[in-house]
């Protein structure tokens, strides 16, 4: 449906139904800029990688208010497939529904850098490993949101990771993931994972 090459997009309002593509079934974006508020992506599919959204280069992505929606991928990535550039999910956006026949049954990540903050991954499957997420390399940060009811054929119900980092802030949850091999919510083969929590505030001193 859309190909942002060496450009740059805002999409405001907007709903992309229906879209397929060999890569990005509804989005591609490669060495461009892409801006989403409060639009949707619904029923897309790749025949490769990201089921809609491909993002590869020195690309910069930003989904604010955003829902993607019922995507597929033949590959890796059921919603979105990163192999370079940066991707930010924020602001109550919804990743819903998404479903791949390899890795990653909602985000494959293979470089650069993604944020999920204040927003919801929910119902994504793999018929490979990670049922929501799987890291082969470059770094993911999670922050205030939630991965909820993903399933796995292979491992890591919710995340699997093979390289690269990621970090799951204060505020985040796994919930409700299931896989069929190892790791009912994360599976780590290689690279890293941190789980950062706010220190707690000292308790005032007991008065005798």
């Amino acid at each position: 449906a859309v190909s942002v090459l060496s450009a740059s997009v805002e999409m405001v309002g907007c709903a992309v139904v229906n879209s397929s593509a060999a890569y990005g079934g509804a989005v591609a974006v490669v060495n461009g800029r892409l801006e989403m508020k409060d639009s949707t992506i619904e029923d897309s599919a790749a025949e490769q990688n990201g089921g809609a959204l491909f993002v590869s280069g020195d690309s910069v992505v930003v989904l604010r208010r955003s829902s993607i929606v019922g995507s597929v991928a033949q590959r890796a990535g059921g919603a979105v497939a990163l192999r370079g550039g940066s991707m930010t999910l924020a602001d109550g956006s919804l990743i819903t529904d998404s479903t791949s026949q390899g890795a990653g049954g909602a985000l494959f990540m293979r470089g650069g850098s993604m944020t999920v903050a204040n927003s919801l991954i929910t119902d994504s499957t793999s018929q490979g490993s990670g049922g929501a997420l799987f890291i082969r390399g470059g770094s993911m940060t999670v922050a205030n949101s939630s991965i909820v009811g993903s399933v796995a054929l292979k491992n890591g119900g919710a995340v699997a990771i093979s390289g690269g980092s990621m970090t799951v802030a204060d505020g985040s949850s796994i919930a409700n993931s299931t896989s069929q091999q190892d790791g009912g919510a994360l599976h780590i083969s290689g690279g890293s994972m941190v789980v950062a929590r706010r220190p707690r505030p000292p308790r005032p001193p007991v008065m005798m």
